[in-house]
Protein backbone atom coordinates (compact mmCIF):
# COMPACT_ATOMS: atom_id res chain seq x y z
CA UNK A 1 0.00 0.00 0.00
CA UNK A 2 1.31 3.53 -0.93
CA UNK A 3 2.26 6.00 2.33
CA UNK A 4 1.34 9.58 1.27
CA UNK A 5 2.31 12.79 2.40
CA UNK A 6 0.78 15.80 1.95
CA UNK A 7 1.94 19.69 1.53
CA UNK A 8 -0.98 21.98 2.71
CA UNK A 9 -4.02 21.25 3.97
CA UNK A 10 -6.45 23.64 2.52
CA UNK A 11 -10.04 22.39 1.09
CA UNK A 12 -8.03 20.99 -2.42
CA UNK A 13 -5.43 18.79 -0.02
CA UNK A 14 -8.63 17.08 1.39
CA UNK A 15 -10.35 16.54 -2.17
CA UNK A 16 -6.56 15.00 -3.49
CA UNK A 17 -5.81 12.81 -0.31
CA UNK A 18 -9.77 11.75 -0.41
CA UNK A 19 -8.77 10.34 -3.67
CA UNK A 20 -5.88 8.84 -3.02
CA UNK A 21 -7.48 6.81 0.04
CA UNK A 22 -10.10 5.55 -2.34
CA UNK A 23 -7.24 3.94 -4.48
CA UNK A 24 -5.93 2.45 -1.41
CA UNK A 25 -3.42 5.24 0.08
CA UNK A 26 -2.68 5.95 3.58
CA UNK A 27 -2.39 9.16 4.10
CA UNK A 28 -0.16 9.31 7.02
CA UNK A 29 1.97 12.96 7.53
CA UNK A 30 1.17 16.14 6.53
CA UNK A 31 2.50 19.99 7.19
CA UNK A 32 0.91 23.27 6.74
CA UNK A 33 1.97 26.87 8.31
CA UNK A 34 0.77 25.23 12.30
CA UNK A 35 -0.94 22.51 13.85
CA UNK A 36 -3.29 24.82 15.62
CA UNK A 37 -4.92 26.27 12.28
CA UNK A 38 -8.28 25.19 11.35
CA UNK A 39 -7.38 24.11 8.08
CA UNK A 40 -4.78 21.57 10.00
CA UNK A 41 -7.71 20.78 12.18
CA UNK A 42 -10.01 19.83 9.75
CA UNK A 43 -7.34 17.97 7.68
CA UNK A 44 -6.50 15.61 10.85
CA UNK A 45 -10.60 15.13 11.70
CA UNK A 46 -10.41 13.31 7.89
CA UNK A 47 -7.67 12.05 8.52
CA UNK A 48 -6.50 11.23 11.53
CA UNK A 49 -3.76 9.15 11.45
CA UNK A 50 -1.57 11.51 9.68
CA UNK A 51 1.23 13.12 11.16
CA UNK A 52 1.78 16.63 11.54
CA UNK A 53 5.37 17.79 10.26
CA UNK A 54 6.16 21.60 10.63
CA UNK A 55 8.99 21.21 8.16
CA UNK A 56 7.78 20.57 4.77
CA UNK A 57 11.21 19.77 3.36
CA UNK A 58 11.57 16.65 5.87
CA UNK A 59 8.53 15.32 4.15
CA UNK A 60 10.84 14.86 0.74
CA UNK A 61 13.34 12.76 2.51
CA UNK A 62 10.94 10.45 4.90
CA UNK A 63 11.55 6.96 4.05
CA UNK A 64 7.93 6.12 5.38
CA UNK A 65 6.26 8.20 2.66
CA UNK A 66 6.00 6.42 -1.03
CA UNK A 67 4.37 9.81 -2.85
CA UNK A 68 3.91 13.00 -1.93
CA UNK A 69 1.20 15.55 -2.75
CA UNK A 70 1.78 19.47 -3.14
CA UNK A 71 -1.15 21.84 -2.48
CA UNK A 72 -0.07 25.25 -2.10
Amino acid sequence: MDRIGIIGAGNISIDHTTVAKYLGASIVSGSCSSDRSKRWQKFQEKFPKAIYEADARKLLNDPGIDGLVCCL
